[in-house]
């Protein structure tokens, strides 16, 4: 069994390593944890999706504070995570250069897309 993100933990119980019961309560504790992890920042951050090959984006990003590749989830589609301003604004230039760059929804709902 595979997941990712949230999917993990269902992936796991799948595969038998805990109890649907046991799962409850780790998804649970997660929610908890990320709940109380929203409220410590200021800026919660943003999150974003881009077509940028991985090795452009890494050279892009290297010395801007603020912005990381959080996840490749293949090499047409990289997610971009970090502080609000500095992901909007990579995502601006990228846009200017011709790709694709979309702000996602993610664990707090109050960040705003625009």
């Amino acid at each position: 069994m595979a997941g990712h993100s949230l999917g993990e933990l269902t992936a796991l119980c799948l595969a038998g390593v805990y109890s649907p019961e046991d799962g409850f309560r780790i998804v649970n504790k997660r929610a908890l944890c990320m709940d109380k992890a929203a409220g410590m920042h200021v800026d919660p951050g943003v999150m974003a999706a881009t077509d940028v090959p991985p090795d452009l984006l890494k050279e892009m990003i290297q010395g801007r504070d603020g912005v990381h590749i959080g996840n490749i989830n293949s090499p047409n589609q990289i997610v971009l995570s970090g502080n609000t301003e500095a992901v909007k604004d990579l995502c601006k230039r990228l846009k200017e250069m011709g790709h694709r760059a979309t702000l996602l929804r993610s664990a707090w709902p109050s960040t705003p897309l625009s």
